[in-house]
């Protein structure tokens, strides 16, 4: 269709560890970020394969415990502000594992 705008999304990538993804994830929600993209090598159960709306990626045996949790903000929000957010959070979690 002519004429009509696309939203554009800047995707931002967190490096994380599996057992921090949820935590982050529930952050990231408090900042007002609405969704989150989650990977992981932690495998599915059938359930959670019938409860959502996965890719499943081919295993990775290097990878171990290493999770990346991605968000996306869309272009034009404030987005030095928010990712500032985002920075003073995962360094109070940060110091919640260490």
């Amino acid at each position: 269709m002519k004429g009509e705008n696309k939203v554009k999304w800047n995707k931002f990538t967190i490096k994380t560890i599996a057992d921090a993804e949820d935590i982050i994830v529930s952050s990231l929600m408090e900042l007002g970020i609405e969704g989150a993209e989650i990977e992981d090598n932690i495998p599915l159960t059938e359930y959670e394969k019938s409860q959502m709306f996965v890719d499943i990626l081919p295993e990775n045996s290097n990878a171990g415990n290493e999770a990346y949790v991605s968000f996306y903000i869309e272009d034009g929000q404030d987005t030095k502000e928010l990712l500032e957010s985002v920075k003073v959070e995962l360094d109070s979690l940060k110091e919640l594992w260490m």
